[in-house]
This record gives structure tokens, sequence and C-alpha cells, in this order.
């Protein structure tokens, strides 16, 4: 494992599991250890932590599935950030288990080549300093697969870095054909999130290339027609077409 400075730093093994440096804002967290499988070790304890749910009231499923840990560092660790100070020694620390995954193994540094949309090394050194301190505090993680409020959705492998548009808009359950005509059109989804202000869930849509944008026209046309909203009616047409029996010749209704 390589640190910012291209130091090189022994990882650890604790059970049979390889362990390597939790990292928080550039720095080392001295004590502390994470796995690609989304454990938390500390030898400061010589115990496995257990993450807790970040927001387990929330009335948003989504947030109910973040887990979080607290870690104590020493005071002034970081001279730019206040967290509260016991005794004015120890500072305590709120860190997100899936940020301390990805980031003890693929430094920001050194994988912006992994960012979705990526960024090559040698982009990323000349870059200026304020310009690489915007990206890093833009990019959010997003969980690949999918994310089921199980610790073993933050492994490293189900882990990316991204940008906000594009978390919402791409993942989970990304991409689904439907028939418009004789020919595929597809439609992506991003994952439903629950909206406190309508009280309802939102999800994106995209309607993708040629044959999307004539499946959006003619979805206009019928909310026009119809006198609805376009999500109503679409997601009208996506629950007729979860029939088996129908399949997507619910959509069929576009036409």
């Amino acid at each position: 494992m390589i640190d910012i400075f291209g130091n090189e730093i022994s990882n650890i093994w604790i059970e049979n599991i390889e362990l390597a440096p939790c990292r928080r804002y550039d720095k080392v967290l001295d004590g502390y250890w994470a796995s690609k499988c989304a454990k938390i070790y500390s030898t400061k304890t010589n115990k496995w932590l257990t993450p807790n749910y970040r927001n387990k009231n929330s009335a948003d499923p989504n947030k109910r599935k973040s887990f979080r840990l607290t870690i104590y560092v020493p005071a002034g660790t970081f001279e730019d950030y206040n967290h509260f100070s016991k005794h004015g020694t120890t500072c305590s620390l709120s860190c997100d288990l899936h940020q301390l995954v990805i980031d003890a193994w693929k430094p920001l540094d050194f994988y912006t080549h992994e960012i979705d949309p990526p960024i090559t090394r040698e982009e990323w050194i000349n870059l200026p300093a304020n310009a690489r301190l915007i990206i890093r505090e833009s990019l959010v993680i997003d969980h690949i697969e999918s994310n089921d409020g199980t610790i073993e959705c933050n492994r490293l492998d189900n882990l990316r870095r991204t940008t906000l548009n594009r978390n919402e808009r791409n993942r989970k359950d990304a991409s689904m054909s439907v028939i418009v005509g004789n020919e595929l059109a597809p439609i992506t989804f991003g994952e439903m999130v629950w909206n406190p202000v309508s009280q309802e869930y939102d999800v994106n849509v995209s309607f993708n290339g040629e044959e999307g944008g004539e499946m959006f026209d003619k979805l206009k046309e019928l909310s026009e027609y119809k006198q609805e909203p376009m999500g109503d009616i679409l997601m009208d047409i996506l629950k007729k077409g979860r029939d088996e029996q129908n399949g997507t010749e619910a959509l069929a209704e576009l036409n």
C-alpha cells in the first residue's frame, strides 16, 4: 500500500483477513484498519468495530442503509476541521463505512483513473491544487451493484467514486429494454429516492439514443392527450409490463 507521499505502508493480517490503514482527509488514521470485505479493526483495542446505521430512524429508506463508525484521533490531527474533543487530547470522528473502505484500499490520488468519469494520473497531477480539492470534495461513493442495507454491500469491489449526477442517474438496476414498434429502445432508471417535500418517491429516468428519443416524444404526446403527468403514465405502463403474460407488450400503448 502506498501513501499520498509515495511511501510504502505495510498492511496487516488479522484472522486471515488482510487490512489496509484507514484514512480520512488524506491522513492515515493511526490504529484503524479496513478490509476489502468491509470489516474495520482497531489495534488500539484489538477488536473488530461494529458499524451503526447512519440514520436508522430516517423516513428515507436509502439513508437507513448507510453505516457509520466513530473513530478517535489525537486533537489537532485535522487543523481545518472541528471535532468533539475529549479532555482536549482526543477527538471523535464520525466516518462512513464505505468511505473508510475505498480510501484505505484505493487512495484517490492514485486511483483517479477509476473515477466515473476517469481522470488520468498525469491529468490529476497537472491540475491546480484548488481544482483537485474541488473534485475531491464533489465526488460521492456509489454502490455499483446494489445497497440492500447490509455491511457486505460496502465491500471494495462494490464501490466506485463518481459524481452526484452520475450516481443518481446510473446506479442500481440501471437498464431496462422496452419495445417501441419492432425495435428495442433502452430506458435507464436510477434508484428510487424518498422526497421529504412531496412525501413521495422520486426516480430519475433517462431515454437513451434515437429510439429513446422517439419513445419520449410518444410519451409526451400521450401525456398531453390524457392530460396526465408523463411520470404517472410511464409508471402505469411499467406496472402493466410487470405481468409476465403481457411482458413488454404493455408498451404498445405508446404507439
